[in-house]
């Protein structure tokens, strides 16, 4: 690429066009990677360097970041490209836009990293991009501009182009410092244009060593104020370390204190548990102590209930009994009545005496209702009673009371009944006495006697 070939390592060239020169920068270097944005210019690119496996045909539109844009194509072919100097029309009044197209760029960043460059090896990057250079220059990061040892730039020799000439050095000084200006690298004349010229620059190796120095000498500092801060911290951090440690020992203090309350409640809530328990399963006891109580009390008023309804049935056949018995006694009566008048006016003594028995029967027959209907009366009570005992105890209590009560009135009326029983049968007895022994009756006022004397007796 100079007067005296030079051996390069690998040369990216931007913008290669047609490569006139490819032959020569095959020569000076291993692996050569050549950029056109162009279909037709890129196809005699790969046609040209097919079967040399060091050239890499690249079909691309590169920038400094990925985008869109619109390519232009003019009547000089050289001319085409994304940004083209205003300038330019000055010099080629003729030139005309031919065919406009949007592209999708690549990043130059990203491009550079495809060619995986090794670093610190001799390494040319060429930008012949009228209008891109300083847009280029800005999205490429210093470290990949760094593996290039020479940048190449083709610009104009006119006047209108030393601005672009200016701002590229500013650039490279401002921004990249290690790249000097070095006018004896060139690229083969036949690539060039009567107006065009190359600006080059060389990496100063020890400019980049001073850079690096300075790098790390900033990083190093860096580390410096990182390390003085993380001691600072660590300082901080074992005085609250302290700190938390003596509130920890307290706290640990305060939770055993706590730890021992709650041990005590815990076992005060224990007992009371096991208390709760006992009650509980008295109470389940008690439950069921009172169902069985309650059906025990059931079958019993069912017994009382099938007694009462026989000492109905019992009551009303004595009481049939003794109707038809007080008639045929009256029949008899009044027959005999008919044979004498003494006999009459005994009868009539009968008749009384057998109305006050009538009087009394009726009697007994009412208190015996009175007592179903109190029975009755205690029966409910105690239904109610039943059903209170599955609420309190005491409810229990007072049933039996009540069901004492009740036993006493059967009691009562089991005496009354076998009294009247007696009586009936004291009286059926004596009538059944008259009937076999009427033929022998030796006075009526005897018979009389002897029936008023068998009830008297009976109601004593």
């Amino acid at each position: 690429m100079s007067d005296s070939p030079t051996s390069y390592q690998h040369i990216v060239y931007l913008g290669a066009g047609e490569s006139a020169e490819m032959d020569a920068l095959v020569a000076t270097t291993e692996q050569l990677t050549l950029v056109e944005s162009q279909p037709l210019r890129a196809e005699k690119l790969r046609k040209r360097g097919k079967g040399n496996d060091s050239i890499r045909v690249i079909e691309q539109c590169v920038a400094g970041s990925e985008r869109e844009v619109v390519f232009t194509e003019y009547n000089l072919p050289w001319a085409a490209g994304i940004n083209l100097p205003p300038t330019l029309q000055a010099l080629y009044p003729g030139l005309k836009t031919l065919k406009k197209r949007t592209l999708s760029t690549v990043a130059i960043n990203e491009l550079i990293n495809s060619c995986a460059l090794e670093p610190k090896q001799k390494n040319m990057l060429v930008i012949d991009l009228l209008g891109q250079e300083e847009e280029l220059l800005t999205g490429l990061d210093p470290d990949q501009l760094h593996r290039f040892k020479e940048i190449v730039f083709v610009t104009g020799k006119a006047s209108i182009f030393d601005d672009v000439i200016e701002s590229i050095t500013q650039h490279l000084q401002s921004h990249l410092p290690g790249f000097k200006p070095n006018d004896q690298i060139t690229i083969p004349q036949g690539r060039l244009l009567p107006w065009q010229q190359t600006v080059a620059f060389q990496l100063d190796p020890a400019a980049l060593q001073i850079i690096e120095l300075q790098q790390q000498l900033t990083a190093a500092r860096v580390q410096i104020a990182e390390v003085t801060q993380q001691r600072d911290q660590q300082k901080a951090a074992r005085e609250a370390a302290d700190r938390t440690k003596t509130e920890q020992q307290a706290l640990a203090d305060t939770l055993t204190q706590q730890l021992q309350a709650s041990e005590a409640a815990k076992a005060e809530l224990t007992k009371q548990r096991d208390q709760a328990t006992q009650v509980r399963d008295q109470l389940q006891t008690q439950l069921k102590q009172a169902s069985s109580t309650k059906i025990q009390l059931e079958k019993q008023r069912d017994e009382l209930t099938t007694q009462r309804d026989q000492a109905s049935q019992a009551r009303d056949q004595l009481k049939g009994q003794l109707e038809l018995r007080i008639s045929e006694l009256s029949h008899t009566l009044a027959e005999t009545h008919e044979n004498t008048d003494q006999l009459t006016r005994k009868l009539t003594e009968e008749q009384q005496s057998a109305a006050q028995l009538s009087g009394k029967v009726h009697q007994l027959k009412a208190e015996l209702d009175h007592k179903a209907a109190s029975y009755e009366a205690n029966r409910q009570d105690m239904a109610i009673a039943l059903r209170m005992q599955a609420v309190r105890d005491a409810d229990l209590k007072e049933l039996q009371q009540r069901y004492a009560k009740v036993l006493s009135i059967k009691d009562a009326q089991e005496a009354l009944l076998r009294k009247l029983t007696e009586r009936l049968s004291n009286a059926a007895n004596y009538l059944q006495k008259t009937e076999t022994a009427s033929d022998n009756i030796s006075s009526p006022q005897a018979l009389v006697g002897e029936l008023m004397e068998a009830f008297s007796g009976a109601a004593d």
